[in-house]
């Protein structure tokens, strides 16, 4: 399937006035149809609603914090009427404390950049943004010799970079307001020569550029916060979880609740990745609590989101890894190194292209098709 099929498609629909030729590929139209793919999903979506039971718990020294009705693993309800009847029954009833865990977590950096996750970061963080316009914005930064070969699918560096990665990061950290915490090491999310496919991921050279463009400082910046961010400390936080219950076998299901404390911030200081916190107050297993009272809340079920650059490079990248495993992990290797549409230097352009000849458009940041893509 390539320039036979645009040439028959071509002469057959010659006649429409509106098409002159129809570009036919096997990048272009997988591509294609999967943005029209989601436009149909978007379409035949159906509105519904399912409900949720909110209580609130008053504890010894009458502080207050909030639990979820859960039965069997499940806090979505349909039906709104059997939340109420038990709305009714809890307000002013005594609860107990039945089991608290508490998980100290760890959250590790994203990966380096290869060419797909920098073109999406950038396209979803600022406005007016193409994968092209970032293609070519790194290439300019490549030329400049601010920055690696971007044109890469890797996010790991090989390993026969660590001597000269450890010079970069030092040529990088004078000067940074957290350097005393960029400390050089040899991970294996760092450096992996097995994932490595024959370019390594972007990051810094030891070139700090001087003359740049807002654009190119824009891409610049991307690149050298992610690739500090490595080095970092890791983010540490504290999730706690209570499971509450009514006396007097009030109710068959129980209410949790969840807190989240970000302990060490890390390497997010530098992505200014700021992560959400519920701060439970002080409570110990077996602790009595009141129910203060109860609310029943509607949440209607959301539409799945048209794609835009970003999401659409994810799928492009990633279309064949939702297969089944093979026996081995070699073989499935094997298979899915090839499994994706395009490479990273010609997704954006593919993107670019479906523009051009009018098969998809965009609407704010989203991709959709016009009406001569859905017809081909």
């Amino acid at each position: 399937i390539g320039i036979n099929l645009t040439s028959v498609a071509t002469v057959k629909y010659r006649d429409d006035e509106k098409i002159k030729v129809l570009n036919i590929g096997r990048v272009l139209l997988p591509t294609l149809k999967i943005i029209y793919d989601r436009d149909k999903e978007i379409e035949s979506f159906q509105e519904s609603r399912y409900y949720k039971l909110i209580a609130e718990f008053n504890t010894r020294e009458n502080v207050t914090f909030e639990g979820t009705y859960y039965e069997d693993d499940n806090e979505k309800f349909e039906q709104q009427e059997y939340l109420d009847v038990i709305k009714d029954k809890i307000n002013g009833k005594n609860a107990v404390v039945m089991s608290k865990t508490v998980e100290r977590k760890k959250e590790y950096p994203p990966f380096l950049f290869n060419l797909s996750n920098l073109q999406g970061t950038i396209t979803s963080k600022y406005k007016d943004w193409t994968s092209d316009k970032v293609l070519k914005t790194a290439q300019s930064l490549y030329e400049k010799k601010a920055i690696t070969y971007p044109r890469t699918a890797s996010q790991v560096l090989d390993e026969s970079l660590i001597e000269k990665t450890e010079k970069v990061l030092n040529a990088h950290k004078q000067g940074n307001p957290f350097a005393s915490e960029i400390i050089f090491h040899t991970a294996k999310r760092i450096f992996d020569s097995k994932k490595v496919e024959s370019h390594s991921a972007i990051i810094p050279t030891y070139v700090v550029p001087g003359n740049l463009t807002n654009d190119e400082k824009v891409v610049y910046d991307e690149i050298k916060n992610r690739f500090l961010a490595q080095f970092m400390p890791v983010a540490e936080s504290e999730e706690t979880v209570l499971t509450i219950e009514l006396d007097d076998n009030l109710l068959t299901g129980t209410f949790i609740s969840k807190g989240k404390v970000q302990l060490t911030e890390g390497w997010k200081k530098i992505e200014k990745v700021t992560a959400k916190e519920v701060v439970l107050p002080m409570i110990e297993e077996k602790e009595r609590l009141t129910v203060k009272n109860g609310k029943v809340t509607e949440i209607k079920r959301k539409a799945p989101k048209a794609h835009n650059e970003k999401t659409l490079l994810r799928v492009m990248e990633t279309c064949g890894k939702s297969y089944e495993k093979e026996d081995s992990e070699e073989m499935m290797l094997a298979i899915l190194s090839g499994f994706s549409i395009g490479t990273p230097a010609t997704r954006a352009e593919t993107i670019k292209k479906l523009k051009d000849v009018g098969y998809i458009k965009t609407k704010g940041k989203s991709l959709v098709c016009t009406d001569l893509g859905r017809m081909l």
